[in-house]
């Protein structure tokens, strides 16, 4: 590993949740409690992004869960208090986050994780609101939430992580309702939970 890397006691006392290699080679490191670390490939440089109070143009949290590459240009952060974008060119943070008096806006602030589908459009987990879809089209947030059956939807709105099937459905992770699984075509949704007596056996 490089000596930006290797030296930076910062970086290396702090609990990761993800890492994320640009195209370009430089690598993003999102962290428990001390917000995102780039280390530019080019410069063999690390930078630490912090939460500023002062400036709204700053991370809006140090608790990021996820990161994902958007364009050359643009960079998503998962954190516990929105959704922040990073543009690379203005090198500053725009947050969003919930607004109860817009009906597109991002569900709950505490976000989890991003899924980029391969029309580019990204699905956001999220630990409150269930899943957020961003299309870059229109730039709003549509969302699928917690239901009660037969409504189509997630039987828990803590969601942890997600994937898509090639037909477009979704597999959507979630904590205390299993494995939640959204067909979109047919809408309807169904759930997969551990057999608490075969984990009973498994575990003595």
């Amino acid at each position: 590993l490089p000596k930006a890397l290797t030296e930076n006691e910062a970086l290396l006392k702090s609990k990761i949740w993800k890492v994320v290699k640009e195209k370009n080679g430089d690598l993003w490191f999102a962290t428990e409690a001390n917000g995102v670390f780039r280390f530019d490939v080019d410069k063999n440089t690390v930078t630490n992004f912090i939460l500023n109070a002062g400036n709204r143009k700053s991370l809006s949290s140090n608790w990021v869960n996820d990161i994902v590459t958007v364009d050359a240009n643009t960079i998503w952060f998962a954190t516990k208090n929105g959704l922040c974008v990073y543009k690379k060119d203005r090198n500053e943070f725009t947050k969003y986050g919930h607004n109860p008096l817009q009906n597109y806006s991002l569900s709950d602030d505490d976000v989890k994780c991003f899924l980029k589908d391969r029309h580019n459009d990204i699905w956001i987990g999220t630990n409150g609101g269930g899943v957020n879809f961003f299309q870059k089209t229109n730039t709003n947030f549509s969302n699928v939430r917690e239901v009660v059956k037969p409504n189509f939807g997630l039987n828990s709105a803590l969601v942890n992580a997600v994937a898509k099937e090639t037909d477009g459905s979704l597999w959507v992770g979630t904590n205390g309702g299993g494995l939640n699984f959204l067909d979109f075509r047919n809408n309807q949704n169904s759930s997969y939970l551990i057999d608490t007596k075969d984990f009973d056996k498994s575990v003595n």
